[in-house]
């Protein structure tokens, strides 16, 4: 009797040891990042480079699969998915700060969530994040930052501060937007007279590169009359007499705005455009318009 309460004592030690062990070695699984997909809808395949949208945000998502051996619950509420979206060029790399022109983040905590983990048991699980990309982000296809990739680098961590992480590549294409406010009013002139204030609009950068201006015009139409395109003159600097400003005409002359890309929120990127006009001295009465065109293009 003796010996087998010892005996018995043994097993049962035995199998408390087998389970801690096992459930440690367990718990030293690492995660690892399976796959990883950028894309602009919620699950979608990849659509390759990414397209900005003028002055607003663009979607865009980046999902995939990952691994536990320890089961999915390890990351889902142990541990965290986490997202970093940033240009290569980046000094700090995945461990930039966040900043709307090259670094932006999301974790579980926000922008990121886990699928597929039902009971916390899979070994195998999907993961979505999502980050709101500026207009002005900078673009990687061409210009100052041409060499550059913009980077997916996404890192699942454990409970026990394990981590697995991957990366993937894509690029941010170049915008040209523009947006003019108001229109060009000369208010009431004599016949034969000559503006003495500036017709001022504001232009807007809302793309992710610096901008000039093509301007194109036409003839203004009278209640009787008409106005040639090309006695409205522009001048890029302010208070210039009429004489020095640039002719308009039907077809497109550059104004050098040299128009720079946003680069922080709210601070926007804008500029003006002067124009004066010189009226006819006769066969001409009533109210006046007519279109000037303005079409942005790159400032190299």
């Amino acid at each position: 009797m003796h010996h087998g309460a010892i005996g018995f004592l043994w097993l049962i030690l035995s199998l408390i040891c087998f389970f801690f062990f096992s459930h440690a070695s367990r718990a030293l699984a690492s995660p690892t990042v399976d796959s990883i997909t950028i894309s602009d809808s919620s699950g979608g395949a990849s659509t390759g480079d990414i397209n900005l949208v003028d002055n607003s945000t663009k979607e865009i998502y980046i999902h995939g699969g990952f691994s536990d051996l320890d089961g999915c619950d390890d990351v889902q509420n142990g541990g965290d998915v986490e997202l970093v979206l940033y240009r290569s060029g980046v000094v700090e790399a995945e461990s930039c700060t966040t900043d709307p022109l090259n670094c932006y983040k999301a974790s579980i905590t926000g922008g990121c969530s886990i699928s597929n983990c039902t009971t916390g048991l899979e070994t195998n699980a999907n993961y979505e994040c999502n980050v709101s990309l500026q207009y002005y982000a900078d673009a990687t296809d061409a210009g100052t930052y041409a060499t550059d990739v913009w980077t997916a680098y996404i890192r699942a961590t454990d409970s026990g501060a394990a981590t697995g992480q991957s990366t993937s590549n894509t690029e941010v294409n170049s915008l040209v937007g523009i947006q003019v406010g108001g229109g060009i009013n000369y208010g009431a002139l004599e016949l034969g007279a000559t503006s003495t204030e500036d017709a001022s609009v504001i232009v807007q950068n809302t793309g992710n590169r610096s901008l000039d201006i093509n301007l194109s015009g036409e003839d203004m139409s009278c209640d009787v009359g008409t106005i040639d395109v090309s006695q409205q003159r522009f001048s890029v600097t302010s208070t210039v007499v009429y004489a020095d400003m640039t002719a308009l005409a039907t077809s497109t002359q550059r104004a050098q705005l040299s128009l720079a890309k946003q680069l922080s929120a709210g601070v926007y990127s804008t500029s003006s455009l002067n124009f004066k006009l010189v009226m006819p001295t006769s066969s001409l009465a009533g109210v006046c318009s007519g279109l000037v065109n303005f079409n942005a293009l790159v400032d190299n």
